[in-house]
């Protein structure tokens, strides 16, 4: 299974916590696919120093209407979700500390075991955890692109059935 980490950064209002965050949004589905008999998820995001230039002129139509808010790329993230999370998230910088607050959580709080196998990828080699060995495993063997919703073509194995959660406009 692969999923869309971009599209799971959206959040329903009732998301105030970072914890909520990564269960609602992250550890929950994949669980769920988990135990609907996938023994691999994968959870990707964009590679933003790989995005196509051709992307440009559809973000710009996207966010026209709403002003990217500034945040400084080496601010932590707040204790809390701000009330402005939507409009922050059109932040690059704010984007990617989310980003790496869920790679840097998710694989201790999913059920890895029994042969299940998480594989982030995220900037560089995409990584594969599981509960056999200590440390995320890098996997070779794939080309490096920037957009998540082209990534998961990667993942599909021949004569192997696949769910994908990745739903955009683009």
């Amino acid at each position: 299974a692969f999923i869309d980490g971009q599209l799971r950064l959206m959040r329903p209002a009732s998301i105030t916590t970072w914890d909520a965050l990564l269960d609602c949004q992250f550890v929950q589905p994949i669980n769920q696919l988990f135990a609907m008999g996938c023994t691999r998820v994968t959870l990707g995001f964009d590679d933003y120093k790989l995005v196509p230039h051709a992307k440009a002129p559809t973000q710009r139509l996207r966010t026209k209407k709403i002003a990217t808010v500034p945040w400084d790329a080496q601010a932590a993230l707040p204790s809390v979700i701000p009330d402005n999370y939507e409009s922050i998230l059109f932040n690059r910088c704010f984007k990617a500390k989310v980003c790496q607050f869920v790679v840097s959580n998710i694989a201790d709080r999913v059920q890895l075991g029994g042969g299940r196998k998480l594989v982030i990828d995220w900037n560089n080699l995409p990584l594969e955890f599981t509960s056999e060995n200590d440390e995320p495993q890098a996997r070779t063997g794939f080309r490096r692109t920037g957009e998540c919703d082209t990534k998961w073509t990667q993942y599909l194995a021949s004569k192997e059935d696949m769910a994908v959660l990745s739903v955009d406009g683009d």
